[in-house]
């Protein structure tokens, strides 16, 4: 047969309909020996086509997909090695293209070709190399390929993932091979997993082991190979097969960590500690891998954790809800899908993103040419691809693994806390990483690990480290990796110019900023890393100065702020500035005297130490006392005036602001300046009058509110001429909303902090502050509670809440009605999440005594709420509707105490119609006690109140007619439930109504029918003993709650539930029918159970229940008769010695 006759320009569609014509023709028991040359002809034609402008076509697919299928059955294993490798490079081409959607018939068919081929081909490893490369782009179509029989083949069969320790044992060609086979696990690893069709887990677990000796083989190959080129003086051919045998086993390298990428990312294994000191140790011995000066160790090791008894982490509630914490993804999150339709040939990264493979991974080697293996710069390229893919498999294990069992490794794996140049952990190749994309994610690692570790670092404890000391404890060892981190990040930070790089070191710091305890090490830290990032601050790129303004957030935010720290956010000055071309023009007295950080790169670490620790330490102590209390007093009583719409940048110059401050406000004030600036800026004044540096913005509001005030006031404007902006958008005007109402609170906490400790001249002169402050805010605030943006229109209430009840007294009755105003036309609005700060600030409001005899109020949100909880169809608002109705029942019933008081002194009648407001809250009540938990927890507290207010006096009849419903809703609340703070608001309901007549609360129909004789007699002796107090009936509601109540305090896992039990034991004044030794029975089981704490977050609490149990037993003892005694004894004669030591502890 002949070779196909060849035209200088063919017609792309004639020559492909000809070729398939062609090979359509042939047949399987066709001999002809021409047949071969023939296809091998037509294959290389094939080859020449334009496949991605060709196959665009969709008619040409029906035919592409009957030439596969026939190529497939004309090319049998005993075709030449010619045929073989160009219908592999065809096949391979083809489906990478995926252009053509090939059908699965036709997929089928090349699967099952290529596994044919696989297990009956010759075993040339060129040819094996070949049909790996076109199985692993079949591998993208993971419906087609059986992951679990492809495993087992490439595992199981020793040409392909086999490997001997000395290169001359190997066949030529086995090196690319190996690479193939490990390309191909990956890839199919990858796609099928990536589909939801993962294999066997013994299959995977073997893939791990398969892997972890073909890297150790690879490191034993590495030392055998730099033996040689230090020996060899052979010829260039020879040495260009060792180069290409470097180049495929770092490719080997790079696949193999990919793998174990993928094994880890997606959860495919368990990540116990021994998988996790397997992965550290992979990590340790590539992390420097082709690094110059740093040889690779032979072999990996696993690593094993540190013996230590690490505290439990507790993460403290936040003082404030525009302060979160930024937290690392919990290990639980699943992980975002980096490939969604299986389009891209990449490797999964542990930040979502994927690292595109080369494209030499599916190509043949003879495309890598001579002059390409004899240019380093390909082997150096190559080399950094293997630590890329050390740091992606290190951030999977830091994303997948507990923070608790990865803390053990850190003096292994982040840094050692001493001085060694050479270790081999993270914190010496960030600094010693040439690569910037490297460098980069390796301080996002970092980053992630200290924010994980924080709960652990924060016991850090200072030690000073003595030649002769024998021994220093685990936490003194945490404190100098810590000094080690710091000196490193000072170091990047120093002498980085990467933009990106230069974020995530800032970023880095901060988290580290965040995770040291300053108060419990040395001084000096935090003053040397800050003043590498204070220039930052004036950078020109906006990421970089948004991330500079984070770590100085992060420094705000310790607890406590040690000198050190206050002197650094106090510091006015900006003299260590550099004069660079990277950073904003204009700065204030810059100076070009900061060698350290002008430093480039290419100095010797140990010129880096001296140039980072060579710093003048200078004492701000005299800037401290620079406050006037007169000066400050004078711009307090200027913010009375109208506040100006203009503010000079220039105009702060001569205070004596801080450069932080200073650099904030001018950030805020310039409109041109990028938003997220703007916004850090903001977040950051917020964070310094937050935190234990407070003075410096408190004290200089006069000079802070007008930069805020003009900016709600710009925001109104733009959003006037710009109606259809983006929703996307954050405006500034909302943080500036939250950023008065952090003011508004630090103002709150300052004047009940000073109710408590400080004199009445400081406290009254915290009041004028708080109230010139609300007074020059407060038409701002109320102009944004009409802003078109919903989260504006939320924070603008929730700052309306915020305000004091010295403050809201001293308000002009006009604004006082102007926050009422705009908070009930807030719970009225169509958005849910502005109803529900307005219900949660007019829960705030009805606290206030100013608005305590505020009957219009009173009933308005009376109404509010109650037709919001019972009708909203938003959990959120209905959850602070309930939370204000709760509220709003206690403000009544001290209300109606005093109105009672009042009523029996001067006879007055009582200003509440509670015969027309309470059936309704009872109801709403009881329809809340059904709902979710966050509603019921709120609902039960308010129950109780309304039950009580049920009945005002003697005089007058219930209110409620039936009030069982109720009362059976409070004791399935207590009893029945997983949310414990329902409970605990259930049992003090319950004592609530046993406290003030429980007979007369509850209906007849609950009273217990006895014997009428019995009962006066019981009536006529109680009389007798006890003039005063009257006999409470006994009634089903004792015979319901009581029991409960003793088995809350005995059985409860929650002590803050076991507690108001047993207070509501304690309001109880007759216990009627109940037998008393059972109530002495189960506090003497309530004592022994205490000594067993179910968990540790239950510590806090346990005092509190002890103190209330000895209460209630003093109570439960005086309520004891003389004819109970004996079998009270009975009950407790053997424990009497143990309940004694629990009364001393409270003996006065």
């Amino acid at each position: 047969m002949t070779s196909p006759p060849r035209t200088d320009r063919p017609d792309p569609a004639a020559r492909f309909r000809s070729l398939a014509e062609r090979l359509a023709a042939l047949s399987t028991d066709d001999h002809d020996p021409d047949v071969p040359s023939f296809v091998h002809a037509c294959l290389c034609d094939l080859d020449r086509l334009d496949y991605p402008g060709f196959f665009a076509v969709a008619d040409h697919h029906e035919r592409l997909s009957l030439l596969v299928e026939r190529l497939c059955a004309v090319v049998q294993p005993a075709a030449e090695v010619l045929l073989l490798r160009a219908f592999c490079r065809f096949l391979a081409r083809l489906l990478r293209d995926r252009r053509p959607r090939l059908p699965d018939r036709t997929l089928a068919c090349c699967h099952r070709w290529i596994l044919g081929m696989l297990r009956t081909a010759p075993p040339v490893a060129r040819t094996r190399a070949l049909l790996l490369v076109a199985f692993k782009s079949l591998s993208a179509h993971a419906r087609i390929v059986d992951a679990d029989r492809c495993l087992r083949l490439l595992l199981e069969d020793p040409g392909f993932l086999g490997s001997s320790s000395e290169p001359c044992e190997r066949p030529p060609g086995s090196s690319e091979l190996r690479y193939r086979a490990v390309d191909c696990v990956r890839a199919i690893l990858f796609h099928g997993c990536g589909t939801g069709l993962s294999p066997a887990p013994d299959l995977l677990r073997n893939v791990k082991h398969v892997v972890l000796d073909v890297v150790s083989s690879c490191c034993c190959c590495c030392c055998c190979c730099c033996c040689y080129c230090c020996s060899s003086s052979s010829s260039s051919s020879s040495d260009r097969e060792h180069r290409e045998d470097r180049l495929y086993r770092t490719r080997t390298l790079r696949s193999c960590l990919s793998v174990l990428t993928i094994l880890t990312a997606r959860r495919l294994l368990p990540c116990s500690v021994d998988y996790v000191g397997e992965i550290l140790g992979v990590v340790r011995t590539f992390l420097f891998y082709g690094v110059r000066d740093r040889c690779p160790i032979a072999k990996p090791a696993p690593l094993r954790p540190a013996v230590m008894n690490l505290p439990e982490p507790v993460r403290p509630l936040p003082r404030c809800k525009n302060f979160k914490d930024r937290k690392a993804r919990s290990s639980r999150q699943p992980a975002r899908n980096v490939a969604a339709s299986g389009e891209t040939d990449a490797a999964p990264t542990s930040e979502g993103r994927v690292v595109v493979l080369d494209a030499d991974s599916c190509s043949d080697s003879s495309d890598t040419s001579d002059a390409e293996f004899a240019d380093d710069s390909l082997l150096l390229r190559i080399d950094s691809t293997v630590r890329l893919e050390t740091v992606c498999l290190f951030r999977a294990l830091v994303e997948r693994s507990p923070s608790r069992d990865l803390f053990g490794f850190w003096p292994q794996i982040v840094a050692t806390g001493s001085p060694r140049d050479h270790a081999r952990v993270l914190a010496r190749s960030v600094l010693t990483e040439p690569v910037s994309g490297i460098k980069r994610r390796a301080l996002t690692v970092l980053g992630e690990l200290l924010t994980a570790a924080r709960p652990f670092l924060m016991h850090a404890e200072d030690v000073d480290r003595r030649p002769s000391a024998s021994f220093v404890a685990f936490f003194g060892t945490v404190s100098l990796m810590i000094k080690e981190l710091h000196f490193t990040l000072s170091l990047v930070l120093s002498c980085e110019t990467n933009v990106a790089v230069l974020t995530h070191g800032l970023k880095a710091a901060a988290a580290l900023i965040r995770a040291t305890p300053y108060a419990r090490l040395s001084p000096g830290l935090a003053r040397r890393l800050l003043r590498n990032c204070r220039p930052y601050v004036f950078h020109r790129d906006p990421t970089v100065r948004v991330a500079a303004l984070s770590a100085f957030e992060a420094i705000a935010s310790c607890d406590p702020v040690t000198p050190e720290i206050f002197r650094i956010l106090a510091n006015d000055s900006v003299a260590d500035l550099p004069p660079d071309s990277q950073f904003l023009p204009g700065l204030s007295n810059p100076i070009g005297d900061r060698d350290a950080t002008t430093t480039t790169t290419t100095n010797t670490t140990d010129e880096r130490e001296r140039e980072v620790d060579a710093e003048d330490v200078r004492d701000d102590d005299d800037d401290d006392d620079d406050d006037d209390d007169d000066d400050d007093d004078d711009d307090y009583h200027r913010l009375e005036e109208p506040v100006g719409n203009e503010y000079d940048e220039t105009s702060s110059r001569g205070t004596n602001l801080s450069f932080l401050v200073r650099r904030c406000l001018d950030n805020v004030s310039d409109e041109t300046m990028n938003t997220p600036v703007r916004l850090q800026s903001l977040r950051l004044i917020g964070r310094l009058a937050f935190g234990g540096a407070g003075s410096l913005i408190l004290s200089r509001l006069p000079l802070i509110l007008p930069v805020l005030i003009r900016v709600i006031d710009d925001d109104a404007d733009d959003e006037d001429r710009h109606c259809h902006r983006d929703d996307s958008e954050t405006p500034v005007a909302l943080h500036v909303c939250r950023t008065l109402e952090i003011l508004a609170g630090c103002f709150s906490t300052t004047v009940d902090e000073n109710d408590r400790c400080s004199s009445d001249r400081s406290t009254a002169e915290n009041d004028d502050r708080a109230f010139v402050f609300w007074n020059a805010v407060l038409d701002p605030v109320a102009r944004l509670a009409r802003h078109p943006r919903t989260v504006v229109r939320e924070a603008a209430c929730d700052c309306l809440g915020s305000v004091h009840s010295t403050v809201f007294a001293r308000l002009p009755r006009q604004k006082a009605v102007l926050i009422i105003t705009v908070l009930f036309g807030a719970v009225r609005d169509t958005e849910s999440a502005v109803r529900a700060a307005g219900l949660r600030s007019l829960g705030m409001l009805v606290a206030l005594p100013a608005l305590r005899e505020e009957t219009g109020f009173l009933m308005d949100l009376a109404d509010v709420v109650c037709s919001t909880a019972a009708d909203d169809a938003n959990l959120g608002v209905r959850v602070k509707a309930a939370w204000a109705l709760a509220n709003l029942c206690d403000r009544l019933r001290g209300l109606v105490e005093r109105n009672c008081r009042s009523r029996d002194r001067e006879g007055t009648e009582p200003t509440i119609p509670l015969g027309t407001l309470l059936p309704r809250m009872y109801r709403v009540c009881v329809q809340g006690s059904k709902d979710n938990d966050k509603v019921k927890c709120n609902a039960v507290r308010a129950l109780g109140s309304v039950l009580c207010l049920s009945v005002v006096s003697d005089a007058e009849p219930r209110v409620l007619k039936d009030a069982s419903s109720g009362f059976e809703a409070l004791v399935d609340s207590a009893t029945v439930g997983n949310d414990m703070k329902v409970r605990w608001n259930a049992c003090r309901a319950l004592g609530l109504i046993l406290s003030d007549r429980p007979d007369d609360v509850l209906p007849s129909s609950w009273r217990v029918r006895s014997d009428p004789e019995k009962h006066a007699r019981a009536r006529f002796v109680f009389s007798l003993r006890r003039a005063r107090v009257c006999l409470i009936r006994d009634s089903l509601s004792q015979d319901r709650a009581l029991p409960a109540l003793c088995d809350l305090i005995c059985d409860s896992p929650n002590f803050k539930v076991r507690t108001n039990a047993a207070w509501a034991l304690y309001s109880c004044h007759s216990y009627g029918r109940y037998p008393i030794h059972r109530l002495w029975k189960s506090l003497v089981l309530a004592f022994e159970n205490t000594r067993h704490v179910p968990s540790y977050v239950e510590y806090p609490h346990r005092d509190a229940l002890l103190r209330q149990l000895c209460v209630t037993l003093g109570h439960v003892a005086g309520c004891t008769e003389v004819s109970d005694l004996r079998n009270v004894w009975a009950e407790i004669g053997d424990h009497v010695d143990d309940v004694s030591g629990y009364v001393r502890q409270f003996q006065v």
